[in-house]
């Protein structure tokens, strides 16, 4: 009983800061739109809810790298809306549009964690890898279909990428590979945005989803993972010598109805393809099947 009663508090908790976000957004917009038409003082501070800190004061049981990456979007979006909101009463006009298309990716992210975070807890499952906090593969499915659900509806773009621990099966003890796994998830973590998402998959393979961005944007991510791996200087033995960690990995953007298993399937078959080239970022283009067909017997034959 006490499990239910916990579970019914948790879930009330998280629909009152959904209901309250989202009036709030809808003042937000109209303090940036429209400041001449508020009520009160144009000027006066119009901070965040306190709902979502409320809730988090009196989580139970959750992760603190969950409630970490929440609260660190959370802030992202307090902050965005304020310099919005300041530079619109400052300037007397409203802000270009790529701007408040930020403001906006920021909000449809925090609710959508939030309401993941609810179906979370109704289903009893958190969709998190317990080794790295990094979402789980079981979640994959799930959390991407809404990607390809804004890219079919809105026609807003995102990037996946597959990263590999190079020569992961050559370290040597389960020990070294699942400290090398953690600390490359941490890498993983502070090189995202906070509201990207980061999947843990097997063998030294992980998976990032990094939203309303393309290939370009993605790409950046990737060369800040691989900086923070260098400056790590990470390593593991090999046959008894010190071996360096080095990632590889390989980033495209889904094209519209494609299956996203396909999808990744292809981005490793590019990784396969360019394997001696430890360290490297690749980036995916959509090849037909036939060549593919053509470019895998030629690299085979070689």
């Amino acid at each position: 009983m006490a499990l239910h009663y916990d579970l019914d508090t948790d879930i009330k908790a998280l629909e009152a800061v959904l209901d309250d976000y989202t009036e709030w957004f809808l003042q937000v917009t109209r303090r940036i739109f429209y400041p001449q038409h508020v009520t009160e003082s144009p000027g006066k501070p119009f901070s965040c809810p306190p709902s979502f800190e409320n809730w988090v004061k009196t989580a139970s049981g959750v992760r603190p790298d969950i409630l970490r990456n929440l609260r660190a979007l959370h802030d992202d979006l307090c902050k965005r809306s304020e310099l919005l909101m300041d530079n619109a009463v400052r300037e007397k006009k409203p802000p270009v549009y790529d701007e408040f298309l930020k403001l906006t990716v920021l909000f449809e992210e925090f609710t959508g964690r939030i309401r993941r975070f609810e179906k979370d807890l109704v289903l009893g499952d958190s969709g998190i890898d317990t080794l790295t906090g990094l979402r789980s593969m079981h979640a994959l499915e799930k959390d991407t279909k809404r990607e390809m659900e804004r890219l079919a509806r809105q026609g807003k773009t995102f990037a996946m990428a597959l990263v590999r621990i190079d020569n992961f099966k050559d370290i040597q003890t389960p020990q070294e590979s699942e400290h090398c796994i953690k600390v490359v998830a941490e890498l993983v973590k502070k090189s995202m945005r906070s509201f990207d998402d980061a999947y843990r998959g097997e063998d030294g393979m992980f998976i990032l989803s990094l939203k309303q961005t393309g290939t370009p944007g993605g790409i950046k991510a990737l060369k800040r993972l691989k900086k923070e791996l260098d400056e790590s200087r990470l390593m593991y033995k090999s046959k008894g010598v010190d071996t360096l960690v080095t990632l590889s990995s390989c980033i495209g953007e889904p094209n519209e109805g494609e299956d996203i298993k396909t999808f990744l399937h292809n981005l490793q078959k590019d990784l396969d393809v360019y394997r001696e080239d430890m360290g490297s970022v690749l980036e995916h283009f959509d090849l037909s099947p036939l060549q593919r067909y053509v470019r895998d017997r030629d690299q085979n034959q070689g």
